[in-house]
C-alpha cells in the first residue's frame, strides 16, 4: 500500500499526465480549456471526472446543498436523459448518489471498473475512457444547456 504522501504524489502525477494527454488529443489540442466541468453556466450542475482505486466515472452532477432544490434540478436534468445518453453506454442515474466525502448529490454517469488511478500502467486506458466519454457528455450537455437553463430560471 501507499503512504498518504506517496498517494498524493501519484495522484498529482496522474492529473499532470492527464493534462498532457488532453493537450495531445486530436479533438482537444486546439482548445485552451478542453472541458467545461464546473463552468457549465448552470449553478449546481457540473460535469465531473471521478477517480477511485477500483473505478473511473464521467458524470453530470447536481450538487445543490438544499435537498429539495437538488432533487428539483435533478428532475429537470434527468428529463433530458435521452439526449444526455446519446452515444454513451450504460449510463447510471442516481438521484441520491453518495460521494466519498459523504455529500449526497444527483448524478448521471458512466463508469469503468477494474482500473486504479494509482497504477500507472492503467493510465492510458483510464485517460481514453475519461476523454472519450467526457467529449460526448459535454457535447450532449451543450445541446440541452440553454433550454435547461431557461426552464430552471422559470421555476427557481
Amino acid at each position: 500500500m501507499y503512504s498518504k504522501e506517496e498517494e498524493k504524489e501519484i495522484k498529482l502525477e496522474f492529473w499532470q499526465k492527464f493534462n498532457e494527454y488532453c493537450r495531445k488529443h486530436p479533438k482537444l489540442k486546439r482548445q485552451k480549456v478542453p472541458f467545461v466541468l464546473h463552468n457549465t453556466g448552470i449553478n449546481h450542475v457540473d460535469l465531473k471526472f471521478d477517480v477511485g482505486r477500483e473505478w473511473i466515472r464521467v458524470a453530470i452532477e447536481v450538487n445543490h446543498r438544499n435537498e429539495a432544490r437538488r432533487l428539483d434540478v435533478y428532475e429537470y436534468v434527468e428529463a433530458f436523459k435521452v439526449i444526455l445518453e446519446q452515444d454513451l453506454e450504460n449510463v447510471i442515474w442516481n438521484f441520491a448518489f453518495i460521494r466519498e466525502n459523504g455529500q449526497e448529490v444527483g448524478r448521471g454517469y458512466v463508469e469503468k471498473t477494474g482500473v486504479d488511478y494509482l497504477n500507472p500502467p492503467d493510465w492510458p486506458e483510464i485517460f481514453r475512457f475519461m476523454v472519450d466519454n467526457m467529449i460526448i457528455l459535454q457535447q450532449n450537455f451543450f445541446e440541452i444547456r440553454d433550454t435547461l437553463k431557461q426552464q430552471l430560471r422559470s421555476v427557481m
